[in-house]
């Protein structure tokens, strides 16, 4: 597990990879990172062989957010990230209900192989998850505390970089 570790988003042909690192169990339990994306008997109904083919649609078509973990060319993690309306169950959690505008983001599946448990991997790859969000928080206060920035600067600034209308913001 010394090998150094790099990391990088997820291309639609990565499919092999995730694969590779979920193994036949498809990560745990048939999951196949399909949790927060289905509901009651749709959940149960997928898992396994349905859960596989159904991620491995959405990783082809480009409709997945995520990043992989690699120590040389052995992939070693996976971080799945997106829009929080990608993620029905979630949506419809009431002890996760956040409030949050239509555009917010979370975080909801990390797997590493038991072998690469401990060395960084997960904190390598929520760093790089997250990296576009910490650069433009970070652009954000360095604007506000050097330059001033006026309310409406910093509004305008989040519409651009959430892709969301001012109106929205």
């Amino acid at each position: 597990c010394g090998a150094a570790l790099s990391v990088r988003p997820l291309s639609p042909d990565d499919w092999p990879t995730i694969e590779r690192l979920f193994g036949p169990r498809g990560a745990c339990a048939g999951c196949w990172c399909m949790f927060w994306r289905l509901r009651g008997k749709a959940w149960t109904a997928g898992r396994g062989a349905g859960h596989r083919a159904a991620f491995r649609k959405l990783v082809r078509a480009g409709d997945v957010h995520g990043v992989l973990a690699f120590a040389g060319d052995e992939p070693v993690g996976w971080c799945n990230l997106g829009p929080r309306t990608d993620f029905p169950r979630l949506e419809a959690s009431r002890v996760l209900a956040t409030g949050a505008s239509a555009g917010t983001w979370g975080v909801t599946c990390f797997f590493v192989p038991p072998a690469w448990r401990g060395p960084g991997v997960a904190s390598a790859l929520l760093a790089r998850a997250t990296a576009a969000e910490a650069h433009f928080l970070f652009r954000l206060l360095i604007g506000e505390l050097r330059q001033g920035a006026l309310e409406v600067q910093m509004i305008e600034a989040v519409a651009a970089a959430s892709g969301l209308p001012v109106a929205g913001v």
